[in-house]
């Protein structure tokens, strides 16, 4: 019984290989929501299900490097497919045989609408390749994402891999890293070695974003004898209410650096006030959808000898005006910002947040 189910698996999967490939002639609708649900008609040639699965499994679909929610294979001639959640963008569409052949149509299919309809928009506020700093000092970011669940893929879109040599043509747009609910892949580390801006926003569908959980910790290499690093605070949501963002207990003190790091969604004019200075802050927008508007500020009064005292300030950051008079930050324009402590004389970090 044994030999006679091997022979017939044998000549099943022979019989498979012989399938031609298939081939894709028209996909409808090209165009859907980037929320998901959309049922799109592939019509073609060749298309087949998996004989040898129980149950008989249909051809795998994607649009660009993402799943499909749902596929039904017609017949041979017609597949029907259901979009995932996607990030605005014109991509590929693919069929996969369970015998590895496959058809591709390029760019022929396009996601439009706000991401923030099916998307959820973390900020990383650091998220950079290595700073060589003073004293020898030499910072890396190391941000690491994992599973809260047992029975949920998740989807990150934003990485750019595409300076590394094993992932030359990995879009961030279209194909998302994959933190699986079990297994390797339920760890993974996101490398911001491709980056170019210093923080970064990372997209995940509405449906997902509870199961995944993050880490972004900034560690001296130099000095790992000392200090594991610093844990960097990730934003769920920047903040859109009318009330300005506080830091307290900011050192004025000779042995420390400090640096304010301001974060939006849009480019804008924030102001940071001090003592009684106001200074304004002009935020430049980013390049691309994962890279947040950004500003930095460093100024800050010092004493002219270190006195060692503990003396701290507070700093305030307000948005610009609102339409009906000085409201520190218009709703719908978020904001986020905190600041970064370094001593002096061994490059320890530590970090001041809002509430």
């Amino acid at each position: 019984m044994i030999k006679r189910t091997v022979l017939l698996l044998a000549f099943l999967m022979s019989t498979a290989a012989g399938f031609p490939a298939p081939v894709i002639t028209s996909i409808s609708p090209t165009t859907a929501s980037v929320k998901p649900g959309t049922i799109v008609t592939i019509k073609g040639t060749g298309f087949s299900s998996c004989i040898i699965c129980s149950p008989a499994t249909p051809p795998a679909v994607f649009f660009g490097g993402t799943p499909a929610d749902a596929v039904r294979l017609i017949d041979s001639e017609t597949i029907e497919a259901t979009t995932p959640a996607h990030l605005p963008a014109t991509v590929r569409v693919t069929v996969q045989q369970f015998d590895n052949t496959f058809a591709s149509a390029p760019q022929s299919f396009t996601f439009t609408g706000d991401p923030l309809e099916a998307f959820d928009r973390i900020l990383v506020p650091i998220f950079m390749g290595p700073v060589h700093g003073a004293f020898g000092s030499e910072f890396q970011t190391v941000v690491r994402a994992s599973h809260k669940s047992d029975s949920q893929t998740v989807r990150v879109y934003g990485a750019d891999l595409r300076c590394l040599a094993i992932m030359p043509v990995m879009d961030p747009l279209t194909d998302p890293i994959i933190i699986e609910p079990t297994g390797i892949l339920s760890y993974r580390e996101i490398p911001p070695d491709c980056s170019s801006s210093t923080g970064i926003f990372l997209y995940v569908p509405k449906t997902q974003s509870a199961s995944l959980t993050l880490n972004d910790r900034v560690t001296d290499v130099s000095r790992t004898a000392a200090s594991h690093g610093t844990e960097i605070p990730i934003v769920r949501a920047l903040k859109s209410s009318p009330n300005r963002i506080v830091l307290l207990g900011v050192p004025i003190d000779g042995r420390y650096r400090s640096t304010l790091r301001v974060y939006a969604a849009t480019p804008m004019q924030v102001t940071v006030t001090i003592g009684g200075a106001s200074i304004p802050l002009q935020l430049q927008a980013g390049r691309t959808l994962f890279e947040p508007a950004y500003a930095q500020f460093s100024d800050f009064p010092m004493p002219v000898e270190p006195t060692g005292g503990g003396e701290t300030i507070r700093v305030i950051v307000d948005g610009p005006p609102g339409p009906a008079g000085p409201s520190p930050i218009i709703p719908g324009l978020p904001i986020w910002a905190f600041i970064t402590v370094t001593n002096n004389q061994t490059q320890q970090i530590t970090t001041i947040s809002p509430d």
